[in-house]
């Protein structure tokens, strides 16, 4: 991935007030803190995809933070963020997801997914959770 500073995001962010979709995947050099820190003080009211594609060291509590920063994001990629583990975000928001991609998120409980009704994710038109463990109680 590309090499920028969490201060270069930053800089970067405050010049895009109107930015809607940003891939930081594979930016190896990036904080999740300075991520979400520079979202919500720069482009938060215009972001509606986000692709933090292999930050491996972004945790719950972050994207949480996004989620309720980022009131139009509705496209989320977080393949490979390996921290993961809660999915209670998403469901407290469910309608607005669009595209939700959790491949890679080990530690994830997708099973929380299926314990909602299905109605609540009424806008979802990708879900990819490829090398999740699924089970569904039968019965």
């Amino acid at each position: 991935g590309l090499s920028i500073e969490d201060s270069t995001l930053q800089e970067l962010l405050l010049r895009l007030p109107q930015l809607q979709v940003l891939d930081v995947g594979r930016c190896g050099e990036l904080t999740p803190n300075a991520v979400v820190l520079a979202l919500r003080g720069a482009c938060a009211r215009s972001l509606q995809a986000l692709s933090l594609d292999g930050m491996a060291a972004l945790e719950d509590c972050q994207v949480q933070n996004l989620c309720e920063s980022c009131l139009n994001l509705n496209h989320l990629d977080l393949r490979f963020c390996e921290r993961l583990a809660d999915v209670s975000c998403f469901l407290n928001s469910a309608e607005r997801w669009q595209s939700l991609q959790f491949d890679g998120c080990f530690r994830l409980d997708a099973t929380r997914l299926l314990e909602c009704d299905v109605v609540v994710f009424s806008s979802l038109e990708e879900l990819s959770l490829d090398g999740e463990m699924l089970e569904v109680p039968l019965g």
